[in-house]
């Protein structure tokens, strides 16, 4: 494992599936190790620290042949809510417990056995954790893996103990259409983040929609193209850049949308343009978000980063841990900005509420296209 200040990243294999167009193995991104509150990046300090870590790694191991419950949750500022579910009827209810122990107790459970930098990376990482159940009975949270005793709260405040059936991880990822932390029907944000990339015109607020969801190059220069043609004929005046649901993966293709921004005088200004981020933006992403802010001027809207705002990168070794026989992948070399932060916190704090979700409503996007969005800290 890594020590406290080491500074050396782990590459561990999370429930969230990748896209075929990112050049690595399905299923992996890089996540740094864990850092205590103070930010020094490292194992769990303190005693029982081993134990923590070779839980980690036994859980981390298992994955391969882990089998999700057929259901997704996320936490909201309001509480964790179930998202997905084979059985649609559970969708929308809220998270009491996971057997017998309330959700507090479960994240603070398995807060110690995720990597993360600050708290959005910490909530990511505990979220993908949460549907499988040989993580939750490997942390004594869950002693029946056919019984895990998920206690929900519905709509109507009824509550419910279910069972939810097991899966294989490929039926879990294309029945729920698992694509990352947030998957549904709506908002339209996330109901299109299966498109690479996309974008509309919204003509009240003359304000050009580019939305990214992967790092692909197709599609990258007619985005761009379109925006400076709405920019020419005078149908848009700014762009919103909506990369909320944008998560790990190989983004030199992305960064040329920074360059198109960089360059135009009509968008690089103060009021033209804004960047929706989010607590998904893992590993290269938040490199985007650091590039965005530090050669633009960007108005950033959202949540914080999961990741350090100067993150480590691929190319990547395996290292063979002698006493285990595990494996574990490191980057070699970082961005190498000099950049301490462990977040890029936005400049408008704002993020959705379950009620929101489950409505359908984005009032993150809405005030960003009204210009009703609160003014940025000072």
């Amino acid at each position: 494992m890594t020590t406290p200040g080491s500074g050396r990243w782990l590459r561990v294999e999370p429930a969230w599936p990748a896209r075929a167009t990112r050049r690595r193995p399905r299923y992996w991104h890089e996540i740094p190790a864990r850092r205590d509150r103070r930010g020094a990046s490292g194992a769990t300090a303190g005693a029982g620290a081993g134990s923590v870590a070779s839980a980690a790694f036994r859980a981390t191991e298992a994955l391969r042949s882990t089998t999700p419950t057929a259901s997704s949750s996320t936490k909201f500022a309001d509480g964790w809510f179930v998202i997905r579910a084979k059985d649609t009827s559970l969708v929308g209810s809220r998270v009491v417990s996971i057997g017998g122990a309330p959700i507090d107790q479960v994240e603070a459970v398995l807060r110690p056995l995720v990597p993360f930098d600050n708290e959005s990376g910490e909530l990511d990482s505990i979220q993908a954790l949460l549907p499988w159940v040989e993580y939750l009975h490997g942390a004594g949270i869950v002693d029946d893996l056919a019984k895990p005793s998920f206690v929900l709260e519905q709509p109507d405040g009824a509550r419910v103990t279910v069972d939810p059936a097991v899966t294989d991880e490929p039926t879990w990822e294309q029945e729920l259409g698992i694509l990352g932390g947030l998957t549904g029907d709506g908002p339209e944000a996330v109901a299109r983040r299966g498109e690479p990339i996309w974008t509309r015109r919204d003509e009240p607020s003359s304000t050009f929609l580019i939305s990214i969801n992967d790092y692909t190059e197709v599609g990258l220069p007619e985005a761009t193209a379109a925006m400076t043609a709405a920019f020419d004929d005078g149908s848009a005046d700014r762009v919103a850049l909506d990369m909320r649901y944008l998560r790990g993966g190989s983004g030199e293709g992305a960064f040329g949308l920074v360059d198109a921004f960089g360059a135009d005088p009509r968008i690089d200004r103060p009021g033209g343009l804004t960047v929706l981020i989010g607590r998904e933006n893992v590993s290269v992403a938040t490199l985007l978000v650091a590039a965005l802010e530090g050669q633009t001027q960007a108005t950033l809207v959202g949540e914080q980063t999961p990741a350090r705002a100067d993150n480590f990168r691929c190319d990547c070794q395996d290292i063979l841990l002698p006493n285990s026989g595990y494996t574990v992948t490191v980057p070699t070399y970082v961005s190498g900005t000099g950049d301490t932060r462990d977040s890029i916190e936005p400049d408008v704090p704002m993020a959705l509420t379950a009620a929101d979700f489950f409505a359908g409503d984005d009032p993150v996007l809405d005030a960003v296209l009204s210009g009703s969005m609160p003014s940025p800290a000072p």
